[in-house]
This record gives C-alpha cells, sequence and structure tokens, in this order.
C-alpha cells in the first residue's frame, strides 16, 4: 500500500476523516520539520547560503518599513526629510577637502618607503573572465539597480563580449563606466573614518609611488573626481547631489587595494617592515586596525618613536585617531608603561594570550605571573601553584597553552593536509608532521611523547609504564588535551616545595583553610601575645597542626582518615593513579567477518534494513549493529583511549557500512545481488548531522570513511540513507518517511541498544576504569570531607583567638 500507516477501512464514510487528517498532519509537520533540519545543515555548512539568507531577510525588512513607512507617523520628532538634510551637512563637511594641503608632506614621507621594481602590465579583460567574477560574487547582494548575479549571468553572450569591450575601453582611456556606487560609513577600530578620510590626490601619489599599472591609476583618479553622492533615508532625499573632495567609494571593489597600499606605506613608515635592518617593534596595519608590538629586550623608547613615526604619517594624509578605542597592552605591574598611556591618552589594559609558535625570548614566565596577577582573587597568597591552575583551568598556564596549540596544529596537519602538498612530487607528498611544524619535534620530547611515522598515531607512556595510543582523527583531541593535564599536574606536584621540602611555613593555603599567621596579620601582636599560641599552648601552631594535630579539635577530625602522605597533608590531595586503558578488544576481527557474512545473505533482497547503536558507561563502551531482523544482531567493542557514547556511535556505523560496502562490492556475489536501497535505523541525531555535514575535527577520519563507504555503494547502486528512529519508546506518534513501518525499526533499534548495553556491561564489569572511578570517588569524598573539616577547625581557631584580642575591624 502507499500509505501502510492507515489502518483498514471496512467501510468509506466520514469516520475515516479524523485519522486521514491526522496523518497528513503528521506527514505534513515531519516534513517542515525535515526541511528545517536540511536547511540548518546547509546554513551551517555553507556561509553563503547562511549570509543569502540574513541579506534577504534584511531586504524584506527594509522593502517592509518602505511600504509601511506612509502609515506610520513618527513617535520620536525625527522625521526622515530632516534628517536626511542634517546627514547631509554633516557628511559634506567631511568629505571637504582641507584647506591646508599637505601633498608635499607625503611626498616626504614616501621618500623613506622603498619603491618596488617597476614591472610592465596589461590588462586583458575577456568575457568568460567578468562571467567568472560574477559566477563567485552570486552570493553577495546586488547592487542599486537590484539586478542579481543570477540574473545577470543569464544574459546572452553577445552582451558578455560588449561589457568585456566597454571595460577594455575604460582601462585604456583611464575613465570610468558610468553608475552608482553606495556604501556605509566604515568606523571601526583606532583611524575614525579611514575610507572617507583619505585624499584622493594623496591616493594617486601612493599607487605612483609603489608603481601601480597607469590604467589602474588613471582609472581610480577619474573613479574618485567624478563620483557623486546623494543622501537617502526612508524614502526622503538630500537636496542635491555632492561631489566629495575626500574619501574612497566604499562599495567599489578597488577600494580595499587602494586602502591597503596605503597601510603598506604606514607599515614600511613606522614599522621599517621593509626594511633589512632589524627593528625594535612589530605589528601589523589592516585597514584602520593598527597594532604596534615592542619587540622582546627593547626599550620603551623605540615605541615612543614608532607612534612618532605614526601621527607624522596621520598628519600627512589628514588621518584622525579616535583615542577611545586605542589601547597599550603591557604588564599590570609596569608603571613606565601605564605612565606612557596616560601620556598618549590611552587605557592600559592587560592581555592574556597564547602562541602556536613560541619565538625565541617570549617571557613565559613573565606571562605566568601575570596569570597570577589577573587572577588573585581567586585564590590566597602562597597558594600552590597547582590547585590554582586546577580551579583557574590549565588553558592559562602559557607554557601548557602553547604545547596544546602545537599538538592541535599536528592534528589539523593529519586529517587535513595542507593543499600545496598535491603539488609536490609524491616522494615529498607524505611528511612526517615534525617537518611542516618545527616545534613538534620539541614539544614531544619535553612531553615524552612520540608519533608514528606517518603521524597518524600519538603515543606515550604511562604512570604504570604502559604505552598508550591516540588514533589521530580517529578519536577526539580532548584525550590529548587529558594527557597534557596529567603532564603538567604531575609536574606542578613534583615542584611543589611544601609536598617535597617541608618546611614551617606562615601563609594560608588555597585549600588547608587559615593559618595562626593569617588570622593575626595586621594585628601587631608582639611575639608573646596569648594569640600567638594555638589552643593547645603550642606556639606559633603551623597549617598542618590545626588541621591535623592539635587535640583541641579532634572532635572534627571524627570519621577522616588521617593523611598518608604530604600532597594528602598540605594540600588536601588525595593521589589517583592516572586514567586507567580501556579493556582489551579480542573479537574485533571476527565481529567484522560475522557482520559482513550476515548481511551477504541478505544482498538478494531489494532493500536491506540495519540498526546501529552505541553505548558507554564510565569511559568503557560498546557498539551494536542489528541486520535486517532483531535476532541478527552483532556487538563488540575497541579498546581506543576515547570510549564516548559519540565515538561509539560512529564506529556503529563505520563497521555497518563497512560490511555493506564489502558484501555489495563483492565480485563473487554479483549474481546474487538485488539490493538497490540500505536504510539504516540510528537514534542519534547528532552522529547523523555530522555524518551529513562537511566539517568535523575529532572524529574526520571517522566521518570520511563512512562518506567513502556511502559513495563505495552509490557506485554499485546502492544508496545508503539514515533513518532517526527515536530510542526506549520516546515520541511515541513519530512516523518515518518513505512509508517505513515504525515499529519494525524500533524493533531493529531496540535489538541493537540491548546488545550494546550487554556487551558494554559484560566490559565494564571488571574493568580498570570501574576500579579506578571507584577510587577517585573515594578519594573525591575524602577531600570534600577534609575541606569541611578544616573550615571548620578554622572558624573555632578563629572565634578562639578573638576571645584574646582583636586586630582592627574584626
Amino acid at each position: 500500500a502507499a500509505v501502510p500507516e492507515l489502518p483498514y477501512f471496512p467501510v468509506i464514510d466520514a469516520s475515516i476523516a479524523e485519522p486521514v487528517d491526522a496523518l497528513v498532519a503528521t506527514y505534513t509537520q515531519q516534513e517542515v520539520k525535515a526541511a528545517k533540519v536540511r536547511w540548518l545543515r546547509r546554513a551551517k555548512d555553507n556561509l553563503g547560503v547562511a549570509r543569502s539568507y540574513v541579506k534577504r531577510r534584511a531586504d524584506q525588512q527594509l522593502e517592509w518599513e518602505r511600504t509601511r513607512a506612509d502609515l506610520r507617523a513618527p513617535t520620536s520628532g525625527r522625521r526622515p526629510a530632516v534628517q536626511v538634510d542634517i546627514q547631509d551637512a554633516i557628511w559634506t563637511q567631511k568629505w571637504r577637502r582641507c584647506d591646508a594641503d599637505t601633498s608635499a608632506a607625503v611626498v616626504e614621507v614616501l621618500r623613506e618607503v622603498p619603491r618596488p621594481p617597476e614591472v610592465q602590465v596589461n590588462f586583458q579583460i575577456s568575457a568568460p573572465q567578468l562571467q567568472a567574477a560574477l559566477r563567485a560574487m552570486r552570493h553577495k547582494s546586488h547592487g542599486p539597480d537590484h539586478s542579481t548575479a543570477e540574473a545577470l549571468l543569464l544574459l546572452p553572450a553577445a552582451w558578455w563580449d560588449r561589457l568585456a569591450a566597454l571595460w577594455q575601453r575604460v582601462l585604456e582611456l583611464g575613465c570610468r563606466q558610468i553608475g552608482a556606487i553606495v556604501g556605509a560609513v566604515a568606523m571601526m577600530r583606532d583611524v575614525a573614518g579611514f575610507f572617507d578620510s583619505l585624499d584622493p590626490a594623496h591616493v594617486v601619489l601612493v599607487l605612483q609611488h609603489l608603481r601601480a599599472p597607469e590604467p589602474l591609476v588613471n582609472l581610480i583618479r577619474s573613479t574618485c573626481r567624478h563620483s557623486s553622492r546623494l543622501f537617502a533615508l526612508q524614502g526622503a532625499l538630500g537636496s542635491d547631489w555632492r561631489s566629495p573632495g575626500r574619501g574612497l567609494p566604499q562599495g567599489c571593489p578597488l577600494s580595499p587595494t587602494v586602502a591597503a597600499a596605503v597601510s603598506h606605506v604606514w607599515a614600511a613608515l613606522v614599522l621599517h617592515a621593509v626594511t633589512q635592518t632589524p627593528s625594535e617593534v612589530d605589528g601589523y596595519a589592516y585597514v584602520d586596525d593598527r597594532c604596534i608590538m615592542l619587540c622582546p629586550n627593547s626599550p620603551l623608547e623605540a615605541l615612543r618613536g614608532a607612534l612618532s613615526r605614526s601621527d607624522r604619517f596621520d598628519a600627512a594624509f589628514g588621518l584622525n585617531v579616535s583615542l577611545q578605542k586605542c589601547a597599550v597592552v603591557g604588564p599590570s605591574h609596569d608603571l613606565e608603561v601605564q605612565a606612557f598611556a596616560r601620556e598618549r591618552g590611552f587605557s592600559s589594559v592587560f592581555a592574556c594570550y597564547v602562541a602556536f609558535a613560541c619565538e625565541p625570548g617570549i617571557p613565559v614566565q613573565a606571562i605566568k605571573h601575570e596569570v597570577y596577577h589577573l587572577f588573585h582573587a581567586h585564590a590566597q597568597h602562597g597558594a600552590a601553584r597547582v590547585l590554582f591552575f586546577e580551579v583557574v583551568g590549565w588553558c592559562l598556564e602559557p607554557q601548557y597553552a602553547m604545547d596544546a596549540s602545537t599538538l592541535r596544529a599536528m592534528w589539523r596537519i593529519v586529517i587535513r593536509p595542507p593543499a600545496w602538498l598535491d603539488e609536490v612530487p609524491l616522494s615529498q607528498a607524505f611528511p612526517c608532521p615534525g617537518k611542516l611544524l618545527p616545534l613538534l619535534n620539541s614539544t614531544l620530547q619535553r612531553l615524552g611523547w612520540w608519533i608514528s611515522g606517518d603521524g597518524k598515531t600519538l603515543h606515550r607512556t604511562d604512570d604504570q609504564g604502559r604505552v598508550r595510543t591516540i588514533g589521530v582523527g580517529l578519536e577526539s583531541f580532548r584525550c590529548v588535551l587529558r594527557w597534557l593535564t596529567y603532564h603538567y599536574r604531575n609536574l606542578y606536584v613534583s615542584t611543589t616545595a611544601r609536598v617535597w621540602h617541608p618546611v614551617q611555613r606562615e601563609q594560608p593555603a588555597f585549600a588547608i583553610g587559615a593559618s595562626n599567621w593569617h588570622f593575626n596579620a595586621g594585628g601587631d601582636f608582639g611575639p608573646e601575645h596569648a594569640r600567638r599560641r594555638c589552643c593547645c599552648g603550642d606556639l606559633a601552631p603551623s597549617r598542618p597542626h590545626l588541621a591535623w594535630a592539635c587535640e583541641s579539635f579532634a572532635e572534627c577530625r571524627v570519621g577522616i582518615e588521617s593523611p598518608a602522605d604530604r600532597a594528602a597533608e598540605r594540600l588536601l590531595a588525595r593521589p589517583v593513579s592516572q586514567h586507567p586503558p580501556a579493556p582489551v578488544a579480542i573479537d574485533l576481527r571476527d565481529f567484522q567477518e560475522e557482520l559482513q557474512a550476515c548481511v551477504a545473505l541478505h544482498i538478494a533482497s531489494p532493500i536491506i534494513f540495519l540498526a546501529t547503536d552505541g553505548s558507554s558507561r564510565e569511559d568503557v563502551g560498546s557498539f551494536a549493529v542489528t541486520v535486517q531482523d532483531a535476532l541478527n544482531v552483532f556487538a563488540a567493542g575497541d579498546d581506543a583511549e576515547d570510549q564516548t557514547p559519540f565515538r561509539m556511535e560512529l564506529q556503529a556505523i563505520v563497521y555497518a557500512l563497512r560490511a555493506a560496502a564489502s558484501a555489495c562490492t563483492d565480485p563473487q556475489l554479483q549474481h546474487l545481488r538485488r539490493c538497490r536501497r540500505l536504510f539504516l535505523a540510528v537514534d542519534c541525531q547528532s552522529a547523523i548531522a555530522a555524518i551529513e555535514g562537511t566539517g568535523g575535527f575529532d572524529y574526520l577520519l571517522l566521518l570520511l570513511e563512512i562518506r567513502h563507504h556511502r559513495r563505495r555503494l552509490l557506485q554499485y547502486g546502492v544508496r545508503a540513507e539514515f533513518i532517526w528512529t527515536p530510542a526506549h519508546g520516546r515520541c511515541a506518534t513519530w512516523m518515518p518517511t518513505r512509508g517505513h513501518d515504525p515499529a519494525y525499526l524500533r524493533a531493529l533499534n531496540a535489538a541493537a541498544d540491548k546488545a550494546a548495553n550487554d556487551s558494554m556491561t559484560r566490559r565494564w564489569a571488571n574493568s580498570a576504569r570501574r576500579a579506578w572511578r571507584q577510587q577517585l570517588a573515594l578519594a573525591e569524598k575524602w577531600e570534600w570531607d577534609a575541606v569541611h573539616m578544616v573550615a571548620n577547625i578554622a572558624d573555632r581557631h578563629h572565634a578562639y583567638l578573638k576571645t584574646l584580642g582583636t586586630r582592627p575591624r574584626e
């Protein structure tokens, strides 16, 4: 039947309307939801689709506002006809050419900028080139004449030939085409109104100095000289066309090129960017956004000199700096930097950064101290650094952040090799990541890790002497970050003096509560004052004494096991071994062969149904596949570091499609194959979205294998499709597309779910990871109880001290 969901109606009358209407409503809702999901996926994967949608909605909003303008009475008193004249006057004044001619100053600036060698350039414009350029702009907004790129591309070839000849003549004569150029004023950072402040005469001098082709210079000169602008606001027009004396026409494709040329001159003058002599400053210029950085070990006077040259450049070109958007970034404790910022009228800020590469001279230790200063409110003075970063996050440890960036770059190169590798000889087309990333080898050596020759696996030796492995692109990068956290945690614990070299310290701790020194600080109590003694009479009691030894607080320690080591005694931290490896996988080959054999038994069917599922508990996972019948179910697990539920879902799909592709493409079975459709019932919408998308980072190689098997099946005439199937009886009214039986699909999925869960439970029951979780839970409970105990002791000790005397404001 075309609609198998409809029940049998022995009598055709009005009673069938209700179930039919309900089914139609269900189908309609599913189609709307599916269309929305497809559109969201396209918008997520294709920036052009998202951009077109935003622009289309903006155009619709503007059109609605125009049609409703005559029906809406102004409520703010700002009438468009009045406002357009006000803005007309404001911008006409801004675009007026400066009274003083600073061309001579521009020439002086250009004398200090090296000229490039002269190059002969001949412009040859053809119709195919213009059409290719327009195709690249199909997702852009239309111009003021509302002609879209799609519409223009439909014009005949003869029109394009005439247009190419016209533009060729324009370049030869140095004139511009008749047309309108519209745009908005750019007010970004640092330079106020950059595009609108440039003088065309100065721009021409710059282009000529940089040896721009003469036709291009003539075209820009003509465009700026003959352009006119008319203000419009909600249907109201300005009083007249204006011919600006300054400013580049925004919206013109040449304006960004001209702006880049002016920025190049600024960089050459201010940063000495094109000279061979070493400079004490570095930086960049991007349109109106500038950055000047002081090189390591350079005096602040070098920054003053650079800013002086920048001021000279701005005066020559008639540019004004927006002070409220300028800032000096430097160490918070550097008084000279703060005075310099006040002198220039800039704000002074502190920035925390990490780099993909550590250049010589980067003050990692100084950056670390800045992090301590910035987050001092989160930790007491004298807090152990390992506890500090456990609280604020290891990503703020500068060396950790740089190591993570290097490893992330390695990961990205392996899963997405650079495009230029396609151009090199085959002998060099598969380089080790260490050859592409200079810092990778030193980073791995410092961490004690290593990678395989092809870069596909990352290895280390854990604290029990076991070799651990991560498959790059086959597992989540979060596993790498977990390894990195273990390394830095151990590194900081090993350098914590109070653990390995205990001394009598009178400073408060991060997690140990308050000491006797802490409660007496600022009280000006003499050495013999009663507040210098503990409740038990000891002089200047230490933190461990108050927490673990003083008999006066023995009742607070009832039920809490005494610390067994210095870390527990002084940091309230119980040692726990590193996360153990996953259970060993011993049946994956048999699992794959049995699954493929089962699929091969059904290739004579026109349609094959598979169901997949994954299960995970406490980082121990399994996956399962059901083939055509709920009785044909197969489950297994692997020994990868990553045992998360999402990866188990992907693994199940990988093995299912791998088996289907092998069976359907087996030459010995081709005479039996009748299968043309393959449906996979999957209860994980995130997995389906990831597979049908185009992105991926953590599991990209898994996703690529799934996409490869689908293409391979399609080449043999078998289309593999996913059907989202709610698990555990959820979505009672759910109906699958294409008229499939929902009960049948739910049964297949339920069988896969049960098999994956049963396999996971068997692997988890006696696993090291389960035992580790139990050990971790006990350690966390002890630490939590110990922190509460110390807080209680601190309150009692403080209350006792206040009976002997008080500090100011106590």
